[in-house]
């Protein structure tokens, strides 16, 4: 009878999510909203959860799914309390501000400097790695880092800005794109090879594709100019998509052993799941694209199931934060106890009792993350101010276009579609790229003020 009522309950999510998508008069609008993002990772993810016909041994509740609505749901009223978040006003403030957008535009940082330092970084990382790990392409995931590794990564991470930012200023300004950039983007998933991981590159995609919809919203309904480099990366974006899909096929096919099955094995291990006759056919039977797409189902539906085991058995420890920011987290004290490791004992523990012990190593999702930091009722009140931080952030870089903002602008939308893996706060792929933006962003407004 639950299923039965999440089912209708997603079911009338999805066709009010397609009638307010219809009613909109600009489409691109909807792909450049954060919560767009938000929401529609989430009705995926609960979907495939519900209908793909995986028979997961912990399903998800009603008690957790109406939790799972309550924190998104006040996150979104958190992001209305943000004054700053008023689009029909910044919308006419644009307007009439048309003028000095143009001329922020068409400003432009040298980040060739940025692309050295980053390739620098790039190649003692994967000297450094290949020197303490015994790395395999496609197969290799369990690795050895510390903070030597971490601090060539973060390095390396500021890659992915210098390609966003080469790719946003030639298309609000007709103009090709750099040669350093094209290859910075390609730096940026190297690390991501190395471990034969996937967060570099759908972080990476994900960001591409929203700042590419973002710079040319503004090229056509703000600045009203012709838009020729953005339709001829609009055309070579198939041979680009056809290229990531020959990575994705490597990737699945040798990641889990040599064996054709080995991958489903794994998964019905690991989460105590059986998988349906249909998908079973579409993984023997169409190849690697096969394996892509069962791969991709797996993973966008069984976090939900770790979820609901979390929601209902996880009672501390909490690390008020300290969780999600591992990072930091390792380098304290024992004694302070606000090592994530405590908290990955106590999924173990969970895990193992629920006779699932394999599961400890999937996703719970951002809010399970944030669990683990603030309780359940610290994640609804942080949720809440959460949502604030990330509406007066959204709405101060539409309020001031510039082109690291835009770029800030379409990594929160990233993020907000990371939620229904894991925290962003939690991925060094996310949160590395993102601390160099707010750094550009800081040293643009320091430059800007001095030479008022």
């Amino acid at each position: 009878m639950e299923q039965t009522i999440l089912k209708i309950s997603t079911i009338i999510l999805c066709v009010l999510g397609i009638i307010y998508i219809c009613r909109k008069k600009s489409k691109i609008e909807i792909f450049i909203d954060f919560r767009f993002w938000l929401l529609f990772s989430w009705i995926i993810c609960i979907g495939l959860n519900l209908f793909s016909g995986i028979n997961y041994s912990i399903l998800l509740t009603l008690k957790s799914f109406l939790y799972i609505i309550a924190v998104l749901a006040i996150f979104i009223i958190g992001t209305l309390f943000s004054k700053e978040f008023l689009i029909d006003k910044i919308n006419n403030y644009l307007n009439k501000k048309k003028s000095n957008v143009k001329k922020s535009f068409s400003q432009k940082l040298n980040m060739f400097p940025s692309f050295v330092f980053s390739t620098v970084c790039m190649i003692i990382y994967v000297i450094y790695m290949f020197s303490v790990n015994d790395i395999v392409f496609g197969v290799t995931r369990d690795i050895n880092a510390n903070w030597i590794s971490t601090l060539f990564l973060i390095g390396t991470s500021l890659s992915l800005v210098v390609w966003l930012y080469e790719l946003c200023y030639a298309i609000l300004n007709n103009k090709m794109i750099t040669w350093y950039g094209i290859i910075s983007l390609i730096i940026f998933n190297v690390p991501g090879l190395i471990i034969s991981g996937r967060d570099a590159l759908i972080i990476s995609l994900l960001a591409t594709f929203i700042t590419f919809l973002i710079a040319g919203y503004y090229m056509k309904r703000v600045l009203k100019k012709p838009t020729y480099i953005y339709n001829k990366i609009k055309k070579l974006s198939i041979f680009f998509c056809i290229i990531v899909l020959f990575y994705l096929v490597f990737l699945s096919s040798n990641r889990y052993g040599n064996s054709i099955d080995s991958a489903l094995k794994i998964f019905e291990w690991s989460s105590q799941c059986t998988f349906p006759d249909y998908l079973k056919f579409i993984y023997y039977n169409l190849g690697g694209i096969g394996q892509v797409i069962i791969n991709a189902i797996y993973y966008y539906s069984s976090q939900l199931s770790k979820f609901s085991l979390i929601f209902e058995e996880y009672n501390g420890p909490y690390l008020f934060g300290f969780y999600q920011l591992h990072y930091v987290s390792r380098l304290l004290p024992e004694s302070w106890g606000l090592n994530y490791t405590l908290v990955s004992e106590s999924i173990r523990e969970i895990t193992t009792n629920a006779n699932i012990p394999g599961l400890r190593v999937f996703w719970e999702t951002a809010i399970g993350y944030s669990i683990y930091d603030f309780g359940r009722i610290g994640t609804i009140i942080m949720s809440f101010f959460g949502g604030i931080i990330v509406g007066t952030i959204n709405g101060l870089c539409q309020k001031n276009p510039r082109i690291i903002t835009l770029i800030l602008q379409a990594f929160i939308c990233v993020g907000m579609f990371l939620t229904v893996e894991l925290s962003p706060l939690f991925d060094y792929f996310y949160i590395f790229p993102f601390f160099w933006i707010l750094v550009i962003f800081g040293f643009e407004r320091f430059k800007n003020k001095a030479k008022k």
